[in-house]
């Protein structure tokens, strides 16, 4: 499991490496309603939105793992659950 914050260019280079993990978005300070799990080829999260020019800095960070059990622990610290993407569902 990896946390990029002002890292897109480790974010990209996970992404890329990384085909069939998954990943957490998340508020810079995590809050419990907001903890989205989508898979790493998602375009939510491959795709910078309209008015974006970063992925992992400003707002939003990224936790990336291979497995859903690592992201799930990294949540409970928040607290808070995960929700699955709207777009891909994993």
């Amino acid at each position: 499991m990896i946390e990029f914050r002002d890292n897109d260019d480790g974010y990209l280079w996970w992404l890329e490496r990384h085909p069939d993990g998954y990943v957490v978005n998340a508020h810079r300070r995590p809050i419990a309603s907001y903890l989205v799990l989508p898979r790493a080829e998602c375009p939510s999260i491959t795709r910078l939105a309209t008015n974006a020019k970063t992925w992992t800095h400003g707002q939003f960070i990224k936790v990336c793992s291979d497995k859903i059990s690592d992201l799930d622990a990294w949540v409970c610290q928040v607290p808070g659950e995960l929700s699955s993407c709207g777009m891909c569902r994993p």
